[in-house]
């Protein structure tokens, strides 16, 4: 049986988040999101409905990869 700590972690890297969002985590300009996620340096969003958001957990992995 997993741990509490581990399944909030878990839960917190799957977690969709929104440009705004995304902006703050990589300390750059919502067009700066949009216009990397077209270009492919950032993960592809998720569409849900009339809504984009993106894996926490991608965004994790990137800034992991790129240190």
């Amino acid at each position: 049986m997993k741990s509490h700590a581990n399944v909030e972690y878990i839960n917190e890297l799957d977690r969709l988040i929104t440009d705004v969002e995304v902006a703050k985590l990589l300390s750059i300009s919502r067009e700066t999101v949009w216009r990397w996620a077209k270009i492919g340096r950032i993960a592809s969003p998720v569409k849900l409905g009339g809504s984009t958001r993106w894996r926490l957990s991608d965004l994790q992995r990137m800034i992991r990869e790129a240190e």
